[in-house]
């Protein structure tokens, strides 16, 4: 009887692992809620953080909160020839800048102008890349970033992905399959 609810059972374990396999990672992706809500230019951060896969690690590890803020400031005044406007808190990240090494970094996006173009209603912000250990800038994105757009986790799509799946399909099909032949053979011997 065991080895029988086993080997019902193994089909749809497979089915459950694969589930989480392709789901895990669009819920585990970056988004706008792994920085404080003040963040200038999150949108644009979380953009690098897909490009190069990156995952938060220990909020601990890297330089420190104003070592990464003064690090930030000062390749902004080196780049751009201007003063941060405003500064965010770091992140620690670990992500794959250099040729796919994955590595720990400090993200800090910085606000550089309030107004992209005349007339625009974009802000201009840095996104910088400091090593981890060593504070030395390692990636510098510049982007255009509208106060109006939202890169909110779209949850309601995340789940309707997850129900269109084809491992969810695949076990609800597994499932009324197998509980119609279990109820098929109950009546038969009943």
């Amino acid at each position: 009887m065991l080895r029988r609810l086993l080997i019902l059972l193994l089909p749809a374990l497979m089915l459950i692992a694969w589930l989480v396999a392709a789901q895990l990672p669009l819920w585990t992706a970056p988004h706008p809620n792994w920085f404080a809500p003040d963040t200038p230019g999150a949108c644009a951060a979380v953009q690098s953080l897909n490009v190069y896969a990156a995952r938060r690690i220990d909020p601990g590890a890297g330089i420190g909160r104003e070592a990464a803020q003064a690090d930030a400031a000062q390749v902004v005044a080196a780049h751009y020839d201007l003063s941060p406007l405003a500064v965010s808190a770091p992140l620690a990240v670990e992500a794959a800048l250099l040729a796919g090494e994955r590595r720990a970094y400090t993200v800090v996006t910085v606000r550089l102008t309030d107004a992209a173009p005349p007339g625009s209603l974009a802000n201009t912000t840095a996104v910088i890349y400091l090593d981890a250990t060593t504070g030395e800038p390692r990636a510098l994105i510049t982007a255009t970033d509208d106060p109006a757009a939202t890169c909110d986790f779209d949850v309601r799509g995340a789940l309707l992905a997850g129900l269109r799946s084809p491992p969810l399909i695949l076990l609800a099909a597994y499932v009324l399959i197998t509980a119609g032949v279990l109820l098929a053979r109950r009546i038969a011997k009943g």
